[in-house]
């Protein structure tokens, strides 16, 4: 995500970058050889490491030493719903960083992630204004924050988020994105189960950092404070996620076998089957239209080839 946003607002005029982390081993050292921020981009990043959201005096001094600032995406969390019901105190201290809350509330433009997990998975598509049930921690604990920002604040985008897929990142990094998963798994010939009943909007990067720039560029109007969906066009399974990268990376698919969750036995952790989404809050108040899997396949396969 911070690859990209730097290619978009390199276009778009100046920009300062505070981007904070916890502990990422690689990062730094890896984005400075990107060259993503050379004298004529626009952009400036400065990477602050090693700050924990939930601890109450990190989280000032981070907007005392590094502020003001004229927006903040949140983009950080445990995002592993395994993680999250294992430890469930340790997703909520960090999923809903109240000492992080505080610390920017007189920020004007907050723009959270959040995620389609919030909704319980039997009554897709889903709309903002939908009953959100969580079936795992790890919606809870997002669905906690979101309640406790649109309370404590104005001006705030929640951006409800599905999965998201892209190319493969220029970093080190430790988790690539499905997509990525999903290729190697072919190119090796594995035998792999894919899911055929689990169905989502999977989301493309680069939509996901076109709707934040919307929001920095734009501010949020009148009206425009709140939840929104976002994710693809396209209603996806695992499967035809599987399918997708077999065509546009000429791959053979029959290592992929096909398996409906709901055969399986319940495992440790509660996962909704169908969450799904209705965008058109989204693209009404963006002018975006989001891509669907094949469209952005496009973009992110060829530079796995």
């Amino acid at each position: 995500l911070l690859r990209s946003l730097c290619r978009k607002a390199s276009g778009d005029g100046k920009f300062d970058i505070v981007a904070t982390y916890g502990n990422l081993e690689t990062f730094e050292s890896d984005f400075a050889s990107s060259h993503l921020t050379d004298e004529n981009s626009g952009v400036k990043v400065r990477l602050v490491s090693g700050v924990d959201l939930s601890d109450r005096s990190e989280a000032r001094s981070l907007v005392s030493e590094h502020g003001p600032f004229d927006a903040i995406i949140n983009l950080a969390a445990v995002s592993s719903p395994a993680s999250c019901q294992k430890s469930p105190e340790y997703a909520k201290a960090l999923n809903i960083p109240m000492a992080f809350l505080e610390a920017v509330s007189d920020i004007p433009i907050m723009i959270q992630l959040s995620t389609d997990q919030v909704y319980d998975g039997r009554s897709a598509p889903y709309r903002e204004e939908d009953t959100t049930e969580p079936v795992n921690v790890y919606g809870e604990t997002k669905l906690g924050f979101e309640r406790d920002i649109l309370s404590k604040r104005t001006g705030n985008v929640v951006l409800r988020s599905s999965l998201i897929l892209g190319p493969e990142t220029p970093f080190r990094c430790r988790k690539q994105t499905f997509l990525q998963f999903v290729r190697e798994r072919l190119e090796r010939n594995v035998e792999t189960n894919f899911y055929t009943d689990e169905y989502r909007s999977a989301v493309y990067v680069g939509d996901v950092v076109r709707v934040i720039q919307y929001f920095l560029n734009n501010g949020i109007g009148e009206g425009e404070s709140g939840v929104y969906n976002m994710g693809g066009s396209t209603r996806v399974s695992r499967m035809d996620i599987a399918q997708a990268v077999a065509r546009h990376c000429n791959l053979d698919v029959s290592c992929a076998k096909g398996i409906a969750r709901a055969s399986l036995q319940p495992g440790n952790v509660p996962s909704p089957l169908d969450i799904t989404m209705d965008m058109s809050k989204l693209e009404r108040v963006t002018g975006i239209k989001m891509k669907g899997l094949d469209e952005f396949a496009k973009d992110c396969l060829p530079e796995m080839t």
